[in-house]
């Protein structure tokens, strides 16, 4: 074996062991296995977003239903430095490496999941790991690189494909039929994850397959779409919007809504862009500080970015930072309190006749089909 074939066996040695065992890293070889593959590379584009750095992002489904694409207008991979042993670029180390930290670079914030299976700082680098052909092509520093791999492994050094002021990443990959037979992505749930992020980021734009997803007032947009969906009694509450904050922290991002007045509250709760089925100390928090205007919302949404996020259930059910309720609730608490003097509502609210509880989250109205 020659030194230089030697080399990137070392460094890739982390996608073969992916290889071996993919059910540790994604959690199975099934179609939501599939799915959370192909959200890891969504997931890089949106942290793009909350840094500031792109606009949109473009994910396209072949017509096999494996062959995907994703693409961002933001900063590149770091194509032109070198790793610190200085043998490939940092972004061939960041596509190949398993890292100890929950991104590459251990940037905040971000939307990487929580392995299903439990491990952390696997990233990209599972879903390369895991394709038949996984191709990347970046700008970084003036230039478009480019590198492919194939089963995780590089099929030749990065190299400049061309020069100029471009800016972004495309991720072009086809999922592997040795790990996921014949199975195909799962168009609909793929597209209501998108719907997801697009509410729980506000300007966040993304198009998939020509579809172009917009939220402007994110979870505004959803609890006011949720109660007009299952037609719930907002007579009470009048023509008032619904109550909105998305706020970043030292220590995390609080994105909340509340919309209507009932007995009882329709909640959803995520965590780092997870949906939380069970809710946690944020959605706690959320209710306590609804409570010092006895205010029972008919929708309760919230959601929280946090670096070092905990959880309870075994597959990360509820989101479990007990140390924060108190924090989380007087930063609600401080919007609220403006919120309810604009809109003149009432320190105690009267509840009207009981609200239904929600169904499966609805189709939102403002998406909208541009070819």
């Amino acid at each position: 074996m020659t030194s230089k074939a030697a080399d990137s066996v070392e460094h890739l040695r982390g996608t073969q062991g992916i290889r071996k065992r993919p059910s540790m890293y994604i959690g199975g070889i099934d179609r939501a296995g599939m799915a959370y593959a192909v959200g890891e590379a969504i997931s890089n584009s949106v942290d793009q977003f909350l840094l500031g750095h792109a606009t949109l992002i473009r994910v396209d489904i072949a017509h096999n239903g494996r062959t995907v694409s994703v693409a961002d207008d933001g900063v590149g991979l770091p194509f032109n430095v070198a790793s610190p042993d200085s043998r490939i670029p940092l972004a061939s180390q960041y596509l190949t490496d398993i890292h100890a930290t929950p991104t590459a670079d251990n940037h905040a914030p971000h939307v990487h999941f929580l392995q299903r299976g439990g491990v952390r700082g696997v990233g990209i680098v599972a879903l390369n790991a895991l394709c038949e052909k996984f191709i990347c092509r970046s700008w970084r520093g003036g230039r478009q690189w480019s590198q492919s791999f194939s089963r995780g492994i590089a099929d030749a050094p990065a190299e400049v494909i061309a020069e100029g002021d471009g800016r972004g990443t495309e991720l072009h990959f086809t999922l592997d039929r040795e790990i996921f037979g014949d199975l195909t992505i799962d168009l609909p749930q793929l597209r209501s994850s998108l719907i997801d992020r697009v509410h729980l980021f506000d300007g966040l734009c993304i198009e998939f397959n020509g579809e172009r997803l917009f939220a402007e007032r994110g979870l505004a947009t959803l609890a006011e779409s949720i109660s007009q969906s299952l037609q719930m009694d907002t007579t009470s509450w009048g023509d008032r919007p619904a109550f909105h904050m998305n706020e970043t922290y030292d220590d995390m991002i609080i994105h909340a809504a509340a919309f209507g007045v009932a007995h009882t509250t329709t909640w959803r709760a995520w965590a780092n862009c997870r949906v939380m089925p069970h809710g946690g100390t944020h959605q706690s928090a959320f209710s306590d500080a609804m409570g010092d205007y006895s205010w029972t919302p008919a929708v309760g949404l919230i959601h929280v970015m946090m670096k070092d996020p905990e959880f309870t259930g075994s597959s990360i059910e509820r989101l479990n930072v007990p140390q924060f309720r108190d924090s989380i609730a007087s930063r609600i608490r401080e919007k609220l309190v403006a919120y309810c003097r604009e809109f003149q509502i009432p320190k105690t609210l009267a509840s009207p006749g009981p609200g239904p509880f929600l169904s499966p989250l609805p189709k939102p109205t403002h998406c909208r089909r541009s070819r």
